[in-house]
């Protein structure tokens, strides 16, 4: 469950993380292009990996739901 949940929202947090550590790295516009050119890859993944995490957890819910009635 906490993994679902990490896959859902924590990328977001990483990819924060990760971007200021480019920033501050490389300063300046350089360090900004690198964020907005390497980051859009992982943010297209987050996405990708949200929803497939989102699916498995509704997936999980309807399995007890359905798990429990019989």
């Amino acid at each position: 469950m906490g993994l679902i949940l990490f896959l859902m929202f924590g990328w977001i947090y990483l990819l924060f993380r990760m971007g200021f550590s480019l920033l501050r790295f490389f300063g300046g516009f350089i360090g900004l292009i690198l964020i907005f050119f390497i980051l859009t890859k992982v943010i297209i993944w987050g996405f990708w990996l949200t929803g497939v995490a989102a699916l498995a957890f509704f997936g999980w819910l309807a399995y007890r739901f359905i798990s429990s009635r019989v």
